[in-house]
């Protein structure tokens, strides 16, 4: 993995056909029997990694990742119309980079029972709404803080 990462946000349909590297936490691992999907999530969202079982090896170790453990994936880029972002990497290497423990103590992607206590369970920011509101909230304390600037600038020359 010698390749720069890059966010899954930089690539569009110019990259189709190329080799990229991209890394981030696997949110979710999906066997289906002949081919593994890797829903990997980075800051801005989540891309679709895809492993195929004509390469053994790599099949086995990708079906194998614990959730929440960081990867780093190299492969080409494909479109595919079925994939929210409009594309897919289909691997050609997959690293994982620090390993999660296994099981979780709490399940991520999963629902929680009624029966588990999680009154001091963090804030879970993994949502895309929920990834939005530290953004956002971001952005009004900025235009809050240019508007007062301005109002206290054009005061000041009265």
């Amino acid at each position: 993995m010698a390749d720069l990462f890059r966010a899954f946000t930089s690539i569009g349909p110019a990259d189709h056909g190329k080799d990229v590297s991209l890394a981030g936490w696997a949110e979710d691992v999906r066997n289906l029997g002949g081919i593994a999907f890797l829903i990997v999530r980075q800051r801005a969202g989540t891309f679709q990694v895809t492993v195929k079982k004509s390469d053994a090896e790599l099949f086995a170790r990708a079906s194998k990742i614990v959730r929440e453990s960081v990867i780093a994936a190299r492969g080409t880029v494909q479109p595919n119309r079925q994939v929210r972002n409009g594309w897919e990497l289909v691997a050609k290497a997959v690293d994982v980079l620090s390993p999660a423990a296994a099981p979780l103590p709490l399940p991520v992607a999963d629902k929680v029972g009624a029966d588990m206590d999680t009154r001091f369970r963090r804030r879970n920011s993994r949502g895309p709404g929920r990834r939005e509101a530290p953004r956002s909230s971001r952005q009004t304390t900025s235009a809050g803080r240019r508007t007062s600037v301005r109002a206290r600038n054009s005061t000041s020359r009265c």
